[in-house]
């Protein structure tokens, strides 16, 4: 056609970096306006757009806090905060799933308590055995966040939709020693440095709620049993 073509192109160069050129495609015509032969360029545009990812993630995670920040003061029941904790990750960080475990009320081990997901991604009975004991477990021993591509090790490659995970980011629900449970996230693309650790204060602030949440269990439970003395 004659027109001079522009466009992006996400290259991978390894396992873990990917780069973005910018390719221009401009024709050369003759006297006649036919096309002759084409230049190619291409400029590695990789620093200017990781730029402009950082600017959006920054947007979304301010966003994340601010809505955590009122849904974990909402009165709703504890699993009702926990499900809605899942999907603000969910829908705020762009993320194909979002999970959290708690103590099995006096049981032993964990159990799902809240996940949400997209693209086929529920709250399944892998979440619940297979991979959800190794994350637990896992946080339990460390107590401490980790990041990793756990998931190439959980037999989950052939699985559809965990085929399409690429990385994953877990911390520990504790408060005052006690370990209460684990969040989860599942992504996509890897997670950035700072995206992990702005994370950090939000599993801090879910503890804070799964206990205050506890408390209040107990408090009625007393008021109950006050009544039938």
């Amino acid at each position: 056609s004659g027109e001079t073509v522009r466009y992006d192109q996400r290259l991978r160069v390894s396992d873990r970096q990917r780069i973005v050129i910018d390719f221009m495609l401009q024709p050369v015509l003759n006297t006649q306006g036919e096309v002759t032969h084409v230049i190619s360029s291409g400029v590695d545009i990789t620093d200017r757009k990781n730029a402009e990812l950082r600017l959006a993630e920054r947007a979304r995670l301010a966003g994340l806090h601010a809505e955590l920040a009122i849904v974990l003061s909402h009165p709703h029941s504890r699993d009702e905060i926990l499900r809605a904790c899942c999907q603000s990750l969910v829908e705020r960080l762009q993320l194909p799933l979002a999970a959290i475990w708690l103590a099995d009320d006096g049981q032993p081990g964990f159990k799902l308590a809240a996940s949400e997901g997209v693209d086929g991604f529920v709250a399944s009975t892998t979440l619940q055995s297979e991979i959800g004991h190794k994350i637990v477990h896992r946080l339990q021993q460390c107590r401490e966040p980790i990041y990793s591509d756990l998931c190439d090790n959980l037999s989950t490659r052939s699985t559809t939709p965990f085929s399409t995970i690429r990385s994953f980011g877990g911390f520990p629900l504790v408060l005052e020693g006690r370990f209460l449970g684990a969040v989860a996230i599942f992504s996509r693309e890897p997670i950035s440095d700072e995206a992990f650790e702005e994370l950090r204060p939000m599993a801090d602030a879910i503890a804070q709620c799964v206990r205050r949440k506890e408390v209040e269990t107990e408090i009625i439970d007393n008021e109950r049993r006050l009544r039938l003395i």
